[in-house]
């Protein structure tokens, strides 16, 4: 058996019928739980539209319309799925594939995603925006994401719904994460952007048992940004100052930090973080440099400077390790598979990515194999569970 096939003979849930109620109230042509490891199948293969996961059965010999997976798709409760998600994740930490080998404590991202836009309205969590003149429909989750690790996984999510943001439903998130992992060790430090920031979540996170770090944007709203510019923003020297080169760009990062003062109710913040970043063009020497703030609870004494600039690079993983993946490999953004399935196809898909993500940084030995493009190794994957006669076949799908 190939090294696929192991990985995936190990990973991909087998009895959907104990995961997943079937709706159908009469029996069909096809069993529920060949239906459904079809479309996990699918999904850990990158296929990007139902219409494609029919072409790739009729191809293997046993076509399914895609109007069987539709129908059956939209009738099922997503909500089951999210324990599956999380029972992947905590067997991947009992598993020591988690362990700590980038931070000195667990960092869980939390952060905003984009599923589709729609002309239309899809359902109550559809929310209305106007641009250029034209009305959209935008569907919008939270999804938190275990960053400080080499094996970086999807946690969770929630949608967002209409009258509302990703400010207002963080404690609503915050208690589902409690849920799903608090009886692990998965949940230490939560890291989020600007658009989180507020007293009523860090004092959710830190109820809840956990410190945060919290990124502070526009001072004419919090007084909080206001304080940590007045004591690091006139400061010359820095405390840490590193570099390197990405992209034909030299990248210059100096850090300066302080201790924090209690500003409207903020009395759980221990520290304040400045962090100037210079990109630096090295054919044309043009700079362009960027100026974060940020407040954190966590004590000092854990926190070396080069620890505290980790921590903050370590949150744009959430994007550049899941978000840009899905969107680059899976099509999330672009391709949905069904609007009116969005939730379960959203999970099913998140799920697939943990699967392939342990495959990619973790079965594959080495390091060459591991620096393959995630669409390589769907590939690979689709190769090995639609295999064709033709692999030219492959081409047109």
């Amino acid at each position: 058996m190939s090294t696929i096939r192991k990985h995936l003979a190990r990973m991909l849930p087998r009895r959907w019928d104990r995961i997943l109620d079937d709706p159908r109230r009469t029996e069909r042509k096809w069993g529920f739980d060949y239906l459904l490891q079809t479309i996990m199948e699918a999904m850990v293969s990158g296929c990007q539209s139902l219409r494609e996961v029919e072409r790739l059965t009729e191809a293997s010999g046993q076509r399914i319309p895609d109007t069987t997976l539709h129908d059956l798709l939209v009738a099922i409760d997503p909500e089951p799925l999210e324990a599956e998600l999380a029972r992947g994740v905590k067997e991947a930490n009992r598993s020591h594939e988690l362990n700590n080998n980038e931070l000195p404590f667990r960092l869980t991202i939390i952060d905003g995603k984009c599923l589709s836009d729609t002309s239309y309205e899809v359902d109550e969590y559809s929310i209305r925006r106007t641009q250029k003149g034209c009305r959209k429909y935008v569907q919008h989750v939270l999804r938190a994401f275990h960053g400080s690790s080499t094996v970086k996984l999807l946690m969770a999510q929630m949608r967002v719904p209409q009258g509302t943001n990703e400010k207002g439903i963080c404690a609503a998130f915050l208690e589902k994460l409690k849920k799903l992992y608090g009886k692990t060790n998965l949940l230490e430090v939560l890291s989020f952007d600007a658009g989180f920031t507020s007293i009523a979540n860090a004092k959710k996170v830190v109820d809840l048992g956990y410190d945060y770090v919290f990124a502070l944007k526009d001072p004419r709203v919090h007084t909080i940004t206001q304080r940590a510019m007045e004591l690091l923003g006139s400061r010359s020297k820095p405390d840490r100052e590193e570099q390197e080169q990405v992209n034909g760009r030299l990248i210059v990062r100096k850090l300066y930090r302080c201790k924090a003062v209690e500003v409207n109710g903020w009395s759980h913040a221990r520290e304040f973080w400045r962090i100037q970043k210079t990109s630096i063009n090295l054919k044309t020497a043009e700079a362009a440099v960027e100026e974060h703030y940020y407040v954190t609870s966590i004590a000092s004494p854990q926190l070396s400077h080069a620890v505290v600039l980790k921590t903050v690079r370590t949150h744009w993983s959430i994007e550049n390790n899941a978000n840009w993946v899905l969107d680059v490999a899976w099509k999330e953004d672009l391709r949905p598979w069904c609007n009116q399935a969005l939730e379960l196809i959203s999970l099913m898909r998140m799920i697939a990515f943990n699967i392939v993500a342990r495959f990619k940084l973790r079965r594959l030995r080495r390091s060459t194999a591991r620096s393959w493009p995630w669409c390589q190794i769907l590939y690979f994957i689709k190769a090995e569970l639609f295999p064709l006669d033709d692999r030219r076949a492959f081409a047109s799908l």
